[in-house]
C-alpha cells in the first residue's frame, strides 16, 4: 500500500510539472502598430548634452520600435524588421511622435535586429537617426522567463546592459514591450502594439 501511494504521488508530481516544462512560448510573429492610448504617457526631459534631468513631462515618449514594425520568429531566433526616419541636423526637442530635429527629413532607413533565442550573444548594427551618422554596435542576449522574452542589450564595448526590453502578449493579444533604461535616473517605458 505504501509503495502504491508513493507511485501515485510521484505520477501526480510529474503530471503537474509536465505542462510547465512543455509549455509553448508565445509567437510574436506579425506586423504590429503602435497603440498610444495604452502606452506610457510621460517622458523624461533631456539636456542639450544628452544627459537626463530626471523631470517627467506630459509628452509621450516615442514608440520604442517606431509606429509600425514586423516580427518573424522561429525556434531559434526573433527578427525585428524596423524603419527609421533619418534627418539632417541635430536633435532639438522631444515631440509626441518622436524627436524633432533642426534639419530636414533625409529619408527612411530599413534595418533588422536579430536576437538568438538560446541566450547566446546577438550582435546588431543600429543606424543613426541623423543621416550620415555612424551606426551603433549592440550586443544582446535574449532569454525566456516564463511567457516573457527578456532582451538585455549592451551598447558598444560596455560590460553592463544599457537597456532591457521585455516582450509579452496580454490576454487580448496585444504586444506589451516594457523597456528599462539604465541611465541616471533609471527609466521605465511601456509601449503597446496591436497586431495589424
Amino acid at each position: 500500500m505504501k509503495h502504491a501511494l508513493t507511485a501515485v504521488s510521484l505520477a501526480v508530481a510529474v503530471l503537474s510539472v509536465a505542462p510547465v516544462v512543455g509549455q509553448a512560448t508565445p509567437d510574436f510573429t506579425g506586423t504590429w502598430t503602435y497603440d498610444a492610448s495604452r502606452s506610457s504617457k510621460t517622458s523624461v526631459v533631456y539636456n542639450l548634452d544628452g544627459s537626463s534631468t530626471g523631470v517627467e513631462v506630459p509628452t509621450p515618449p516615442p514608440p520604442v520600435f517606431g509606429s509600425e514594425f514586423t516580427v518573424t520568429q522561429d525556434a531559434h531566433r526573433l527578427t525585428l524588421s524596423l524603419s527609421l526616419r533619418q534627418v539632417t541636423g541635430v536633435p532639438a526637442e522631444r515631440a509626441v511622435d518622436g524627436w524633432n530635429f533642426s534639419g530636414a527629413a533625409a529619408g527612411v532607413v530599413h534595418y533588422s535586429l536579430v536576437y538568438q533565442l538560446d541566450g547566446s550573444a546577438s550582435r546588431n548594427e543600429n543606424p543613426s537617426s541623423v543621416a550620415g551618422g555612424p551606426t551603433t554596435a549592440t550586443t544582446s542576449t535574449a532569454m525566456w522567463k516564463g511567457d516573457m522574452l527578456v532582451v538585455a542589450t549592451r551598447i558598444g564595448a560596455a560590460e553592463t546592459p544599457a537597456l532591457t526590453h521585455s516582450f509579452r502578449l496580454d490576454p487580448d493579444g496585444r504586444l506589451i514591450i516594457d523597456t528599462s533604461i539604465s541611465d541616471a535616473p533609471p527609466r521605465h517605458v511601456t509601449t503597446v502594439y496591436v497586431r495589424k
